[in-house]
């Protein structure tokens, strides 16, 4: 696929001007498999590209790929597309831009984790005709930040710029205050809720387009069913749900007592909740016991989590104390399971014959005592 760039230049605020790349009316692809054509000015060349400016275009999440085409890239701008999503891995590969500008697009909710890797970010403006929710955590981490602007509709309406403004200027610290109250605020009103989450019989008013941005697996069974108002999550219990909501809409990690960690951490795995995921299995290294360390065995090679393999591979250890463990079995789940499953099946095995043996041994030892004269069977002795 081809993608046809107008190449001039731009001019922000802060008065810098950019070299760039305007694109209009495409479909953009969102993967890297596209080619960039269009004449540069003078003897520019796709090095000296600073921006990308996407307008007018059908963009259903963050394009993936410009920095391969451009690696020097310091803005992004997305303006007056289709854009809906938004989240900290589709800008992975921009992680150095200076400016992020989102215009008049469709984005209902930004993640608190959304500049988490921008080290050189200095102006972020999302100015949407959808926005309904701003993670209040968004600009932690970024106090050198020279614009800051979310806006457009009747919930926010928070500016902050050290550089002249029409607009009017609220101080960063103000911002952040802002932020938060916001967000507690929308977080618990049910009556903006527009859909239901069922446990155990149990209804949970929640936001959809929230879980769906911060849980993949919610995200697509959303798409797949636009129109779906009832989730029925039979497999996760009413308390490791309440623990996830919580966390969804406030962050708030969930405390030592009453939490079961193992079923969170499966919960989070299937709803793919990282953070939370993430958080569970450290947890859960000090919950591995010998009853339970073949489980954990199995869960820390699916996620590739080590210290939990190693504390759980040394109580398998214990457990089957009898077997010759080798310590490279640790990286081999399938040699570990078959190894321990014909142990056990030879220890069932055993049990099985010795308890034959028992019964054999009482069937002879009761029959002897039949042939006997029934005055010595029916004999007392008395001490």
């Amino acid at each position: 696929m081809k993608i046809s760039c107008e190449y001039k230049n731009i001019r922000f605020e802060d008065n810098n001007t950019f070299y760039g790349c305007y694109i209009y009316d495409h479909k953009i692809p969102l993967k890297a498999n596209f080619k960039i054509t269009g004449q540069h000015k003078g003897s520019k060349q796709h090095k000296d590209i600073l921006f990308v400016y996407i307008m007018d275009c059908t963009v259903a999440n963050i394009p993936q790929g410009f920095t391969r085409h451009f690696p020097n890239l310091k803005a992004l701008l997305i303006e007056s597309t289709n854009l809906k999503n938004i989240n900290r891995n589709d800008l992975t590969e921009y992680k150095n831009l200076e400016k992020i500008i989102f215009r008049l697009n469709w984005i209902e909710y930004v993640p608190g984790d959304l500049l988490n890797d921008f080290k050189n970010l200095k102006y972020i403006n999302i100015v949407d005709r959808n926005l309904k929710l701003v993670e209040p955590n968004i600009l932690d981490g970024h106090d050198n930040l020279s614009c800051v602007h979310f806006g457009i509709n009747q919930r926010y309406d928070l500016y902050f710029s050290d550089f002249p403004s029409k607009h009017p200027i609220k101080p960063l610290t103000n911002i952040k205050n802002a932020l938060k109250e916001k967000f507690t605020k929308y977080a618990s009103s049910s009556g903006k809720k527009n859909s239901k989450a069922m446990q155990q019989r149990q209804e949970f008013p929640v936001h959809k387009f929230l879980l769906a941005a911060r849980s993949p697996t919610l995200d697509e069974l959303f798409k797949a069913n636009p129109k779906v108002e009832n989730l029925n999550l039979i497999d996760i219990s009413v308390e490791t749900f309440e623990i996830i909501l919580k966390f969804l809409y406030t962050d708030e990690l969930p405390g030592d007592d009453g939490a079961n960690f193992l079923h969170l951490f499966a919960a989070t795995d299937k709803l793919k909740i990282e953070d939370l995921m993430e958080f569970a299995a450290t947890k859960l290294i000090y919950e591995v016991n010998q009853k339970n360390a073949l489980t954990m065995f199995k869960l820390s090679h699916k996620h590739g989590y080590e210290e939990l393999k190693q504390k759980s591979f040394n109580e398998v250890k214990k457990k089957y104390s009898k077997i010759n463990f080798n310590d490279k079995w640790i990286d081999d789940i399938n040699l570990m399971i078959e190894i321990v499953a014909n142990y056990e099946k030879k220890e069932a095995e055993i049990e099985k014959l010795q308890m034959d043996f028992q019964k054999l041994m009482q069937d002879k030892l009761d029959l002897k005592v039949k042939e006997l004269p029934s005055s010595i069977q029916n004999m007392q002795i008395i001490c």
